[in-house]
């Protein structure tokens, strides 16, 4: 039964008062109070028993006084009932509890609010609307499904409005996860607590997405697959319905499955490749060209151990072809053409190698502030000189003005060492040595010497001024010496001949013997030089002209004793 209106009440009262006898007030009260009790009543702090007890107190007095507690407590109970429950009572709901009117802190009405607290589950039963759409839930037509900000849900949870957002919230350092689940699994979004154990990921508050399962995990636009990790941790990203990028535990492949660690270029033959990979610790880029099969490369390769390579290959497959190197650019600084560079002292030498094998040139130059250049054949500098390959090696070699060519002295065995040997030099005054290092202990002009038995020694036209000399050096040591000297001194001034003398000479060490065999001067008589020994196996022809320079032209036709 519905709770009576207050004009309901009212008339009640006002029927009170026209009752006339005791019968009438008790038949009127009880069908008040039964009213009461069957729908809400009036002052939920009254049982029906106390009810009837107070009447009883009411009927004893005298009709006058009961008519006039009657009228009293009514309009009490009609517009002002007492409080329930007493001290914090305000707000609460009244409610029948078993047949008492009660109130329960947990079930709070707060007009000022327009609000309905309660502390405790609430189940309704049948559809659930708030604000007209502002929450729907199993509405008619909609069975199973809940409304935000739509009255007409489309899905399970259907969340609808103007900029909307969606907020899971740990309030203090807890993990914050959304579970999505099927059957095969459940896939977690979310983000990690304090210690990085709440979606497993060991990294603190970090953002995370696990999948659970065998199963890949997928990122599209437009309804197309765009990226896409496999249980095994293989990330492909696809174009266009095409792999574009495959990352896997090989490297990673741009328009290929990689080969090595980075690997660009386009999946077919004659194709360009760009490719980055590791021996151990030695990083390696390559720019190839891939021409079919066998797999045959062609390009560069750059090698932190190896340096540049300008180079083909041909192996069977991708990332196992033995190249051959056409230039090479080692992580040293030296160039190998056709040929990777040898291992030089790279303090010492900076080098450039061409060709295979024992045929090998060398052009070398020294780096350690020495004047020094090189030019050889089969061999290079690592702790000293050695052989390339098997086989002789020669040198050329400039040095502070002198020129030497050398010959070798080693085994002829690759890689084992070898020294040098100057089998001729041109020094810096522009003396001409063969066979030996020296020419002399006194300086001079226009020496040619030769260091060997049966030998010519000579000079060509060298200008020398008065009072000056010129050596031809015959021996370097105290040994003995044969042979002719021929010796033609020209006057500069005048291109007169002055004289021409032929000698035989036997000499040892630092004395020999001159005799003339022919003699002959020119338009002007005498002799303009002098022929002395000034030091072991050295001849010595000076200008003796007073004041006038001379060409001398100087032949010995001769050997050693050793």
């Amino acid at each position: 039964m519905a709770t009576p209106s207050i004009q309901t009440l009212i008339t009640q009262a006002q029927q009170v008062l026209n009752l006339q006898s005791s019968n009438e007030i008790r038949a009127t009260l009880a069908a008040v109070l039964a009213n009461a009790n069957v729908g809400t009543p009036l002052n939920p702090n009254l049982t029906t028993q106390q009810l009837w007890d107070e009447f009883d107190e009411i009927v004893r007095q005298s009709t006058d006084d009961i008519m006039s507690i009657v009228v009293d407590q009514m309009m009490r109970m009609v517009f002002s009932p007492p409080a329930p429950g007493g001290a914090g009572a305000d707000k609460q709901v009244i409610f029948n509890d078993g047949g008492v009117l009660a109130g329960d802190t947990k079930f709070l009405w707060d007009k000022t609010a327009n609000r309905l607290d309660v502390d405790g589950p609430v189940v309704i039963t049948g559809a659930l609307t708030v604000a007209t759409n502002t929450l729907v839930a199993n509405a008619v037509g909609y069975t199973g499904k809940v409304g935000i900000g739509t009255a007409t849900p489309a899905w399970i949870l259907d969340i609808s409005g103007a900029s909307p957002r969606f907020r899971i919230k740990d309030n203090g350092t807890g993990s914050s996860l959304l579970d999505i689940e099927n059957g095969a699994g459940t896939l977690y979004v979310g983000r990690e607590n304090s210690a990085g154990t709440g979606g497993l990921s060991g990294v603190p508050y970090a953002g995370i997405m696990y999948l659970q399962g065998a199963y890949p995990l997928i990122f599209g636009t437009a309804f197309a697959e765009r990226y896409r990790i496999d249980a095994t941790g293989v990330a492909t990203w696809t174009v266009a319905g095409t792999t574009a990028m495959t990352l896997d535990s090989t490297g990673l492949g741009v328009g290929v499955s990689p080969g090595t660690k980075f690997d660009v270029g386009l999946a077919g033959t004659g194709t360009p490749r760009i490719r980055f990979t590791s021996a151990s610790d030695n990083p390696i880029l390559e720019f190839q060209r891939f021409t079919g099969t066998p797999s045959n490369y062609y390009g560069w390769r750059f090698s932190s151990d190896d340096g540049l390579y300008i180079s083909s290959s041909s192996a069977a497959a991708i990332g196992s072809q033995t190249f051959t190197n056409r230039l090479t650019i080692s992580s040293s600084g030296n160039v190998g053409v056709g040929i990777a560079p040898s291992a030089w002292d790279t303090a010492t030498f900076k080098a450039i190698q061409i060709g295979t094998g024992k045929g090998q040139a060398t052009v070398a130059s020294r780096i350690d502030n020495v004047n020094n250049t090189a030019y050889g054949l089969n061999y290079y500098y690592g702790s000293g000189y050695r052989y390339i390959a098997a086989g002789r090696a020669t040198s050329y070699e400039q040095a502070n003005g002198t020129h030497f060519w050398n010959i070798d002295s080693g085994t002829q065995v690759a890689n084992a060492p070898t020294s040098f040997t100057q089998a001729m030099t041109l020094d810096a005054s522009g003396r001409l040595l063969l066979g030996t290092v020296t020419s002399g202990t006194s300086a001079g002009d226009g020496i040619i010497a030769f260091g060997t038995r049966g030998l010519t020694v000579g000079n060509s036209n060298a200008s020398v001024a008065s009072g000056s000399f010129i050596d031809i050096a015959i021996s370097t040591t105290a040994n003995g010496y044969q042979g002719f000297l021929s010796v033609a001194n020209t006057q500069n001034s005048n291109a007169a001949v002055r004289t021409q003398t032929t000698f035989s000479v036997f000499g040892r060490g630092s004395s020999a013997t001159f005799t003339t065999i022919a003699t002959a001067d020119g338009p002007t008589s005498g002799a303009s030089f002098t022929v002395t020994v000034p030091s072991d196996g050295v001849i010595r022809i000076t200008n003796t002209l007073a004041t006038f320079a001379t060409t001398i032209s100087v032949q010995f036709f001769g050997g050693t004793s050793a």
